[in-house]
């Protein structure tokens, strides 16, 4: 993981930790699983450019736009360190709750992997890190032991 991203998400991380700031288990859970289930269409054969189709059922606003436009990043082919160098200068152009900076991050560090071929357990493992205790528990609930769960596929 980039050195920035890494420092970045420990600040995000402390801020939710200490609980001076509320955020959405919810929220975090369903944008996880939500990014597994991307990656795992494009590594399982639809390819990169099967994200055009993610994209034109995205809005252009708030943290859906951010990463609406990381993947129209992505299907333009843009290199990984430029991906995540344009996407943390957008990152830092607005004060943000704690809550929505972990979202950014989360989809910084799932477009750069699934640009790079990482495999959709891997970028799990990887998301689940990022979550709290109380959301990674939620993910589990729902959606079984990530050690033995089952691709679900959108299309």
């Amino acid at each position: 993981m980039n050195k920035i991203l890494f420092d970045e998400f420990k600040m995000v991380s402390y801020e939710l930790q200490t609980g001076n700031e509320k955020y959405d288990v919810d929220k975090l859970v369903e944008q996880t699983r939500m990014l597994f289930d991307i990656s795992s269409n494009i590594h399982r054969g639809a390819g990169l450019l099967w994200l055009d189709e993610i994209i034109q059922q995205m809005k252009n606003t708030g943290t859906e736009g951010f990463l609406k436009r990381l993947f129209e990043l992505i299907t333009d082919g843009m290199p990984s360190d430029d991906l995540v160098n344009i996407a943390l200068l957008r990152y830092y152009k607005k004060k943000r709750n704690a809550e929505e900076q972990l979202l950014y991050l989360m989809y910084i560090i799932a477009c750069v992997n699934i640009q790079d071929g990482m495999l959709p357990r891997f970028l799990e493992e990887y998301l689940l890190a990022l979550l709290s205790k109380e959301a990674e528990d939620k993910y589990v609930t729902l959606y079984g032991d990530i050690m033995h769960i089952e691709y679900k596929v959108l299309l």
